[in-house]
């Protein structure tokens, strides 16, 4: 059954292609949320909104809507957040989910610069870009909005752990994310925009992205459905309360 308090939101979802990304896309829509699903992979992004449709139930009146996007371009960015801000009137955007991000492997002296580049516009530039443009059309159209940054555990402590010691430059990337995430936080209070922001750290998570680095130690692992499950509940809460962080792990995990 649809809440009425999802109905006619809109959220947008980075790296809506696949693992944790199509996962809260997913969730959001059953919620009622009209969900931009953005991500590189356009064939992954209409499958995305295939599988809503076929499992949609009648009284939900919510779309998916795919939109092709690299996270590392400026431009693409822009014309992501422009699409969504107008895709209902004037509604704007209500719900922001960082989640794009990639993940090379190797030493910081061995991975290649342009994939540290790569791996930083995503990661880190990309999160400032979406979240500055999607603050401002919350502050403009006066939206309470909410703001969710899919961050990991290794953003919060050097993973050494097997096939997780070779992910330096993720791990920086995930800090700095870390930093990031309280000073929107701060900054969106002190200049009273009404805009939440929540950090949301996983340990292991059975993903695509995890899956091509080998990994097999911290065993067992979350399903992307956890991370989608405690992202609906952070915008579940009452809006006189903001989780500001939520580190979620596998029973048993050893990360």
């Amino acid at each position: 059954m649809v809440n009425v308090k999802w109905a006619g939101k809109t959220a947008v979802v980075t790296g809506a292609s696949a693992g944790i990304g199509a996962a809260v896309a997913l969730a959001l829509a059953h919620k009622g949320v009209d969900v931009v699903a953005a991500a590189r992979r356009e064939d992954k992004l209409e499958e995305l909104k295939k599988k809503f449709e076929s499992e949609k139930k009648k009284e939900n009146k919510a779309l998916i809507h795919p939109f092709v996007c690299d996270m590392s371009k400026q431009k693409d960015i822009e014309s992501l957040m422009s699409f969504a801000k107008d895709l209902n009137g004037d509604g704007g955007i209500d719900i922001l989910v960082n989640n794009a991000a990639i993940l090379p492997t190797g030493t910081i002296a061995g991975v290649s610069m342009d994939k540290i580049t790569e791996c930083y516009m995503i990661n880190v530039v990309g999160v400032i870009a979406a979240t500055k443009l999607a603050a401002a059309d919350m502050v403009a159209k006066k939206i309470k909005g909410h703001i969710i940054m899919i961050n990991s555990i290794s953003g919060h402590k050097t993973v050494t752990t097997g096939d997780l010691s070779n992910t330096s430059v993720y791990s920086s990337s995930k800090h700095a994310l870390t930093e990031l995430v309280e000073n929107f936080r701060l900054e969106f209070n002190y200049t009273r925009a009404n805009i939440r922001v929540t950090s949301i750290s996983p340990g292991a998570v059975d993903t695509e992205m995890l899956r091509s680095v080998q990994y097999s130690g911290a065993l067992p692992m979350l399903k992307a459905t956890d991370v989608a499950d405690a992202v609906v509940y952070a915008l579940s809460v009452p809006n006189t309360v903001n989780i500001t962080e939520m580190t979620i792990q596998a029973d048993g995990e050893v990360l």
